[in-house]
C-alpha cells in the first residue's frame, strides 16, 4: 500500500495532536496540565508499517425499521396442473332456479304397448226414445201333413198324392186343397216323405216333384206284406216354386196304404 507524502504528513500531525492532548491532561502525579499546554508540534512523518489483521466481527446490530412495501411484481408463469383432488362432500341443495323457456316439441316416439283396460265408467243418462222402427221380416216356413186312408190310381196319370190331415203349417205355405207347397222365401228347403204298403198294395211307388220335375222316389218292392219306405231331398227354391208328391207316370196300378195310424206322411221346412 502506497501513500503520498502530504497525506502522510497530515496523518502524523493528527496523531501527534491526539497524543499530546492525552499526555497534557494528566501527568504522572495526577495533576491536570490542560491549562499549561503548549502549541502543537509539527506532525511527524507517517510510518510505513504493515497493516494490522482485520478485527473480529462486531455484534449484530438491532433490527432496523420496517421498510416501505415495494411495488407489486409481475405475474409469474403458470405452474403445471396438479392432480385432481378427491371429490368433496355434496353441498346443501340450493333453491330451485326460475323456469326456463319452453323448448321446441321433440320427435314423436314409437307407439307404446297397449295398456290394460280401464275401469268401467258410470252408466250414462238415458237417451231420448227413438222413433218406431220397422220390424224385419221373419222367415219361417214349415209344414207336416199326414194321410189316414189309402189311395189307388189306375194307369199313367201322374196323379198328386193327397193328404187329409195338416199337422203343422207355419206360414200357411202348404195348400191343403192342391196338396202342394209354394215357396214364399227363397232359400234352401228340406223335404222328407214316407209311404206304406199292405198285402194288397201292389208295390206302391211315389216321387218328389218340383215344378213338374221328378227329384227322388220311394217304393216298396215286397208284395203281400206291410212295409214302409222313405226318402228326402234338400232343394234350392225361388219364390213361387212348388213341390209335391205324385205317382210316377207308368202303366201300372199303384196303391199307397195308410189308416188312422198315419203311416204315409209328407214334411218340409226352410233351412236358411
Amino acid at each position: 500500500m502506497y501513500t503520498s507524502l502530504p497525506a502522510l504528513a497530515s496523518l502524523m500531525l493528527v496523531m501527534s495532536s491526539l497524543l499530546l492532548g492525552v499526555t497534557s491532561q494528566t501527568d504522572q502525579s495526577g495533576t491536570c496540565n490542560s491549562c499549561c499546554q503548549g502549541p502543537a508540534g509539527i506532525p511527524g512523518i507517517p510510518g510505513n508499517g504493515i497493516p494490522g489483521s482485520p478485527g473480529n466481527n462486531g455484534l449484530p446490530g438491532r433490527d432496523g425499521f420496517k421498510g416501505d412495501r415495494g411495488d407489486r411484481g409481475n405475474v409469474g408463469p403458470a405452474g403445471e396442473r396438479g392432480f385432481t383432488g378427491h371429490l368433496g362432500p355434496s353441498g346443501e341443495k340450493g333453491e330451485p332456479g326460475p323456469s326456463g323457456p319452453h323448448g321446441l316439441p321433440g320427435i314423436v316416439g314409437p307407439k307404446g304397448m297397449q295398456g290394460s283396460p280401464g275401469l268401467a265408467g258410470q252408466p250414462g243418462p238415458i237417451g231420448e226414445k227413438g222413433s218406431n222402427g220397422t220390424a224385419p221380416e221373419i222367415r219361417k216356413s214349415a209344414f207336416t201333413v199326414t194321410k189316414t186312408s189309402s189311395q189307388t190310381i189306375l194307369g199313367a196319370s201322374g196323379e198328386v198324392l193327397t193328404f187329409d190331415t195338416v199337422e203343422t203349417n207355419i206360414g200357411n205355405h202348404y195348400d191343403s186343397v192342391t196338396n202342394k207347397f209354394t215357396c214364399h222365401f227363397p232359400g234352401l228347403y228340406v223335404f222328407t216323405f214316407t209311404i206304406a204298403s199292405s198285402h194288397v198294395s201292389n208295390n206302391p211307388w211315389i216321387a218328389l216333384v218340383k215344378d213338374g220335375t221328378q227329384i227322388v222316389t220311394a217304393t216298396v218292392i215286397a208284395a203281400n206284406n206291410f212295409q214302409l219306405s222313405s226318402n228326402s231331398a234338400v232343394l234350392q227354391l225361388a219364390t213361387g216354386d212348388r213341390v209335391w208328391l205324385a205317382y210316377p207316370s207308368d202303366a201300372s196300378t199303384r196303391t199307397v196304404f195308410s189308416d188312422s195310424n198315419k203311416y204315409t206322411t209328407f214334411a218340409g221346412f226352410l233351412l236358411g
